[in-house]
């Protein structure tokens, strides 16, 4: 019984944390425009360049690498260029952020639906030297079959 490795995907740009929900005056609920046209734009990205490959149905661990653009604070650290990656703990949230991917992949039609998901590992930096902005996810599926 092991986990395989069944997708892996990248998502474009800077991340964008899901947004919460807003309300009309009349109590209508409706997502902010900036997180609705990220998602809307990443859907269409990932369905196209998954294909017409049916949705996985089992059971995941999925595996997410948030990279943001460094800041210009963080670009000189005592006169010297920082070369590799570096933690953010800052906000967006890394839930808010992992909720939008989640979503995006089940839009996307690569699974079923994030409920099947049990295990969740997530990490949340700045870029390195020469990288640019993206999202990085892996989705492993349970085999009981051994391998």
């Amino acid at each position: 019984m092991s986990w395989i490795l069944r997708y892996q995907g990248m998502l474009q740009g800077p991340p964008v944390a899901m947004g919460r929900p807003r309300f009309t005056k009349k109590g209508r609920a409706y997502t902010p425009q900036s997180a609705k046209s990220y998602k809307d734009t990443q859907v269409a990205n990932m369905r196209a360049a998954k294909g017409e490959n049916p949705p996985l149905d089992g059971i995941f661990k999925v595996q997410i690498s948030f990279l943001h653009p460094r800041t210009k604070s963080l670009l000189l650290r005592n006169g010297e260029l920082p070369h590799g990656r570096i933690w953010r703990p800052k906000k967006p949230d890394i839930d808010n952020l992992l909720k939008m991917v989640l979503d995006i992949i089940t839009q996307s039609e690569i699974w079923v639906d994030d409920n099947r998901v049990v295990s969740l590992s997530c990490e949340d930096y700045y870029c390195g030297e020469n990288e640019e902005a993206h999202t990085l996810f892996s989705i492993y599926e349970w085999s009981k079959e051994d391998a």
